[in-house]
């Protein structure tokens, strides 16, 4: 298993998915030759990776780190609404700059920077981190909230209005970790209440994230984000007897949804269970399930891809993709949380899994 983590951390750190200006790439697609545009929300990701897998302490990984906070803090932060532009188109595998198309921030792209600026800021001491993360929280409660305490999906950054006709989903929960580790780390307690009312509105609704019936055609991306939403009830989860209980019914459902997916679920999905299992033991909450969990880990094994392709080559990929590797598209996220999980697994293994909740990528 240490060769599977060795290549998953080979890839984001050798795949060229990283910009040279730092901006970080969503995905490769190897039958285009072509990477996604860059994604503030895979920046953010990236940038927890760095700072968290393998060897945090390593200088190349703090570099890679700092590069990709610049980005956000030089590139990505729209001064006039004080969110993170998305996506950055490119050019011949260059990030080239912001198209019109491209001008819009997302509740989840914003998210994912947050914690990332938070981490940084820890990390290096740089309290420009902490005040453009403060920013961009009191924007994202200023221009982005809705009625019922949930957010906009995005926010066109151009007419400076929310998208109204996008419904709320489950995986915006995570934008609550972002505000409680901006009370709790960063020191900012104004955002207690906002990740409260967040908590409020998942709560209200969380039978309904993960439908008992859903189309088969919709079950990997459903199973993805009602996996955020577990994750965002996991701080409290230990603390707050109405958390606790939405947690351990919405882990069986979860674990339902996999074996229905029977071996057609993504690494995401399957990584994200498997690290929710460990916290769950971990916090007294549920105890540790090993057979399934084992199961599991070994299902993700099968998930990443050897390849000769630089480009490919350690990534966790659908498993459609492994009998296919010509048409495969390589995921920064799902090879971070992958990578992570596995890692995670790895503590149980050496004696006893007991990270923070912080880490959690």
């Amino acid at each position: 298993m240490q060769s599977a983590i060795e290549s998953g951390l080979g890839w984001l750190l050798g795949s060229g998915v990283q910009e040279a200006e730092g901006g970080v790439h969503a995905k490769y697609a190897a039958d285009g030759e072509q990477f996604d545009p860059v994604s503030v929300h895979a920046t953010g990701r990236y940038i927890q990776a760095m700072l968290t897998l393998g060897d945090p302490e390593d200088p190349r990984q703090r570099e890679l780190a700092v590069r990709a906070g610049r980005f956000l803090l030089d590139r990505a932060f729209d001064l006039t609404t004080d969110l993170f532009v998305q996506e950055f188109p490119t050019g011949d595998g260059v990030a080239t700059g912001q198209a019109a198309a491209a001008r819009k921030a997302t509740i989840t792209g914003c998210a994912a920077a947050l914690q990332a600026l938070v981490s940084l800021w820890q990390a290096t001491g740089d309290n420009a981190y902490r005040e453009c993360a403060a920013r961009c929280a009191r924007a994202i409660r200023t221009r982005m909230s809705r009625v019922d305490g949930a957010y906009f999906l995005s926010y066109d950054l151009d007419y400076q209005s929310p998208d109204f006709d996008a419904d709320a989903e489950a995986d915006q929960l995570k934008v609550a970790v972002a505000f409680w580790r901006l009370a709790e780390d960063g020191g900012l307690r104004e955002f207690d209440d906002a990740a409260e009312q967040m908590l409020r509105w998942a709560i209200v609704r969380h039978e309904t994230l993960l439908p008992e019936w859903i189309d088969r055609k919709e079950l990997v991306p459903a199973l993805e984000r009602y996996a955020l939403f577990l994750e965002g009830l996991l701080p409290i989860a230990h603390l707050d007897s109405r958390a606790s209980l939405a947690f351990q019914s919405g882990l069986l459902r979860l674990e339902r949804g996999v074996i229905e997916a029977n071996g057609s679920s993504s690494p995401q999905a399957l990584a994200r269970l498997l690290r929710l299992r460990l916290y769950a033991d971990s916090f007294g909450i549920i105890e540790l399930d090993r057979w399934e969990a084992e199961r599991e880990r070994d299902e993700l094994l099968q998930r990443q891809l050897l390849s000769d392709n630089p480009r490919l080559h350690g990534a966790f990929v659908l498993p459609r993709y492994k009998a296919q590797p010509g048409g495969a598209e390589a995921d920064t996220e799902s090879t971070i949380v992958a990578t992570q999980a596995l890692m995670m697994w790895e503590e149980v293994a050496d004696g006893g899994f007991r990270d923070p909740w912080q880490i959690l990528i």
